[in-house]
């Protein structure tokens, strides 16, 4: 938008164009109001009118306050939080910034708008049909992602994982509310294992607890998977130095197929008896067939004696 243009403009301060009254006594013009400026004014109100989804009506002169207590009223950015995702009605007195996802089925002025937005703007409902990519949230913190204009349950894939020292229900959570089966529990090496240095060495498995769900089976010092499907699978990981003195750098961790995943280093600097543990999780998907083991690793400059404490349990994840 710019400033008045037409013949007889004056000056208002610091360089801006203004109007003037015309007083043909004194021989003063008046402005010239042209065309290009009433255009002007006219499209930068409809762009804003039409931006909130009005329609232009040469009846309603408050279009304008309501486009703009509209927009106000829409969040911006990837995230919204929602009230709920299945009221059908649109609640009949609600505070001005309340915000739903609306469902299928739903009924007076949310009706065929499923998968859309309503907000309160505090006069009416705005319906907004965001993108897909788009998240919204609801109080209890389950997530919803928006995908081929639907919204879906948000969970992890394989590759997302969450680690750190975490409990059953913190992991739960990060899935959605999914249900755990019972677990698998395998305990590994309550004797003394030797521990060459620089060298990674297979931790023995001594117990193996099923859930009756048959997801694991032993095979020597490793666990098979034979029940594919998403689990969580929790690593306590430590030792207990038995002889040799001092390591300076112990580390225990878990094989995936070959692939070091969850694993705990653990620094030691006296040849007292030592205990750490280090604790982890990740949620991914197992596939019939996939290898587990544990194996431990030390620098220190000689074979060291170890016990290692360690126990590994896996969930099978089942849609809640």
């Amino acid at each position: 938008m710019d400033r008045i243009n037409g013949a007889g403009t004056i000056d208002i301060g610091g360089g801006r164009r203004g109007f003037v009254d015309e007083n043909l006594p004194l021989g003063t013009e008046g402005t010239e109001v042209n065309a290009e400026f009433l255009n002007m004014i006219q499209e930068e109100m409809m762009k804003v009118i039409e931006a909130a989804g009005l329609a232009g009506s040469n009846v309603d002169w408050t279009q304008l306050w309501q486009a703009i207590g509209i927009i106000g009223s829409v969040p911006s950015g990837a995230f919204i939080p929602v009230i709920s995702r299945t009221l059908a009605d649109p609640p009949a007195a609600p505070a001005s910034g309340d915000k739903y996802l609306i469902p299928a089925g739903a009924t007076g002025e949310w009706a065929g708008n499923e998968e859309k937005i309503a907000i309160f703007n505090g006069l009416s409902w705005v319906i907004v049909n965001t993108p897909d990519g788009h998240c919204v949230g609801l109080p209890d913190g389950m997530l919803f992602i928006k995908k081929a204009a639907a919204y879906e349950r948000f969970a992890p894939d394989a590759t997302d994982l969450v680690k750190g020292l975490v409990s059953l229900n913190d992991v739960r959570a990060t899935v959605g509310g999914e249900a755990l089966t019972a677990s698998t529990t395998v305990k590994f090496s309550p004797v003394g294992l030797s521990l060459p240095e620089s060298t990674i060495t297979t931790v023995t498995l001594t117990n193996f607890v099923d859930d009756g769900q048959a997801d694991w089976a032993v095979s020597g010092n490793t666990l098979v998977c034979q029940r594919a499907g998403r689990y969580i699978f929790l690593a306590n990981l430590g030792g207990v130095i038995q002889s040799n003195g001092t390591v300076m750098a112990f580390t225990v961790g878990t094989m995936v197929n070959g692939v070091q995943d969850l694993n705990s280093t653990i620094r030691l600097n006296t040849s007292v008896v030592n205990q750490a543990f280090g604790g982890a999780s990740e949620i991914r998907d197992f596939a019939v067939g996939d290898v587990i083991y544990v194996w431990g690793y030390q620098a220190s400059g000689a074979t060291k004696t170890i016990q290692f404490v360690n126990t590994i349990s896996t969930y099978r994840l089942t849609a809640a």
